[in-house]
């Protein structure tokens, strides 16, 4: 579908092999007829030799012209003269023919037949030429790991049909990517990663590939363009059938993989949108689709312009707004299972912008990771926790949280550890999550950054706990203390019972490890008892309390400290903080 460049190369090609073609028939022809052939044989010159002393009558010579008779005379002589008679030479030749009206047309077809050869040469000479040039192209035109189209090529393509006015003919632009196909190629290696690529793009290939014209943008990004009357309902199908692709496990030597994919859409209704309007659209509602939920699909609407401006926005505030004083932190507690005690709190970024109000760390943080502006803020979190960490007993730790961004950074270690000592605050009472990513993506950094911090007393803990690929290596790869197991195994257990034997392994695996396990998003009784009963540890959650500020924490310690015998019941916890938020 969509060869433009074989439309191209095509007539040439046809009418090279057309001339060569009828060349030969001609050629053949000629010989054929016998009209290219020898000129027709006569009388040949014949040099006789003849020994005067033989009886034998020698054999009279044919009839010679007057001057060509003078001739041989004069030279008989000659000889008879120097005595060289012991034989004598007589010569019997045929004069030139004239060059009459048939030996012309003979010649002329000979020169004919050899102007046709050459024109064969030359036709077949055009014709590999072309091939070799569409052969070059197509090599050109082609991703060479996954065998379908390259970006340049879809670039070609969407020009085309984008630059044509076809009535009632629509064009749907698709854009699609796997959804952490980063975390795997990173962890497993380039060679499973192109495996699991080549995959993909069999699967497209063998099941919609007549359904569109697709490509390989470059790393896990593919592209597709539908053209028709029926293009929307088309991109529709081609989207259902992405996603089921998604549900079907791949294997890649001992590995299973889902390949889930979020894939964006743009239609053109119209010949107003050109080729990188299309494209533009189709990335931003790639961008929408991520940002709803991993692998879903988005149709691109003029709404989606105000998120990506808004987008811009907040990736060009964030530079400055802590100066303007828009950061600030809220701490969540976390909580001893055992006797109900508050034994630390983790402390998490909170963003109130002048114009927006209140941003989500989840569209934020990615965002501050993107631009290079995470390690500044990360710097300002460990600080302004660590101040107000410091006038806590010291029996409550602080937890902060490490982007995988800031191990990109030289000297992390030195820099938060120097940060302690300046607000006076003890090592040992610090714990800093590190999520897989982190390690996944600069796993060499991360294990110096761990090292060096463990040395000097700070704990480390090993953020949202089964969710990645390879979480049981990082724990015997990497120093941890604790291991925090993600919600989502929380929440999924009040409807798979699978999920509360999981919690159960976690836990018994760390207790074998000599390591803590802390559970995340606690929210019911019903989840506090599933966890207790795993054997797990800690917890934290709205149960025990929301994030809350400075001075709410202060009251809540102080509330603890007051009545150190007896912690009142989980339920009193939750109802305190949410008093004191009203």
């Amino acid at each position: 579908m969509f060869k433009a460049e074989d439309r191209r190369e095509g007539p040439m090609i046809a009418l090279a092999s057309g001339l060569a073609f009828v060349a030969v028939v001609l050629l053949v022809a000629m010989i054929e007829n016998g009209r290219i052939a020898k000129e027709p044989a006569g009388d040949v010159p014949a040099i006789q030799h003849v020994d005067q002393s033989s009886a034998v009558e020698p054999r009279a010579p044919a009839k010679l012209e007057p001057p060509v008779l003078a001739t041989v005379e004069t030279k008989a002589e000659a000889l008879h003269e120097r005595g060289e008679g012991a034989q004598e030479l007589v010569t019997s030749a045929r004069p030139r023919a004239p060059l009459t009206q048939e030996r012309l047309f003979t010649n002329l077809k000979l020169l004919l037949g050899i102007i046709l050869a050459l024109l064969f040469c030359g036709c077949l000479l055009v014709a590999l030429l072309a091939e070799t040039r569409k052969a070059t192209r197509r090599i050109a035109l082609t991703d060479a790991l996954t065998g379908l189209a390259n970006r340049r090529a879809f670039n070609d393509v969407l020009e085309e049909v984008s630059g044509k006015t076809v009535r009632n003919q629509e064009v749907a632009v698709l854009l699609f990517d796997l959804d952490h196909f980063k975390a795997v190629n990173d962890a497993l290696g380039h060679a499973v990663g192109d495996e699991l690529l080549q995959v993909f793009a069999r699967r497209i290939s063998l099941s919609i590939g007549s359904s569109g014209y697709f490509a390989r943008l470059g790393g896990d990004e593919f592209g597709a363009i539908i053209v028709g009357r029926q293009a929307d309902a088309t991109a529709r199908g081609v989207i259902d059938r992405l996603q089921d692709l998604g549900q079907t496990p791949c294997e890649i030597g001992s590995r299973t993989f889902s390949i889930s994919t979020s894939i964006g859409c743009a239609l053109r209704h119209g010949p107003h949108d050109s080729a990188s309007d299309l494209l533009r659209q189709a990335d931003i509602a790639l961008y929408h689709a991520k940002k709803t939920r991993r692998g879903s699909a988005s149709f691109y609407t003029p709404s989606f312009e105000t998120d990506l401006l808004r987008r811009e926005r907040l990736i060009r505030d964030l530079k400055t707004a802590e100066e303007r004083g828009e950061f600030h932190l809220a701490f969540q507690p976390i909580v001893s299972l055992d006797d109900r005690t508050i034994n630390g709190f983790e402390a998490l970024l909170r963003w109130q912008h002048q114009d927006f109000g209140p941003v989500s760390p989840a569209e934020f943080i990615p965002l501050a990771e993107e631009s290079g502006v995470i390690s500044p803020i990360g710097e300002w979190v460990a600080r302004k926790a660590s101040q107000v960490a410091a006038d806590w007993p010291e029996t409550i730790r602080l937890s902060i949280n490490l982007s995988p961004r800031q191990f990109d950074e030289p000297g992390l270690a030195a820099t938060l550890l120097a940060i302690l000592a300046e607000n006076r605050f003890a090592p040992d009472r610090l714990t800093v999550e590190i999520t897989e990513t982190a390690l996944i993506e600069n796993d060499g950094a991360a294990l110096s950054v761990i090292e060096r911090l463990r040395a000097e007393g700070v704990r480390v803990a090993l953020d949202d706990f089964g969710t990645g690929f390879a979480s049981l290596s990082y724990l015997t790869r990497f120093p941890f203390d604790v291991v925090k197991i993600d919600q989502s195994f929380v929440r999924h257990s009040e409807r798979h019972r699978q999920a509360d034997h999981v919690i159960a392994s976690i836990c018994d695996l760390a207790e074998k490890l000599g390591l803590d396990t802390v559970a995340e998003g606690i929210e019911t009784q019903e989840h506090l008892g599933r966890v207790r009963r795993a054997g797990c540890r800690r917890a934290q959650g709205y149960l025990f309390g929301r994030p809350e500020s400075a001075a709410d924490c202060a009251t809540r310690i102080a509330l603890q400290t007051l009545d150190a015998a007896s912690l009142p019941p989980a339920s009193r916890v939750f109802a305190h903080n949410t008093m004191s938020r009203a």
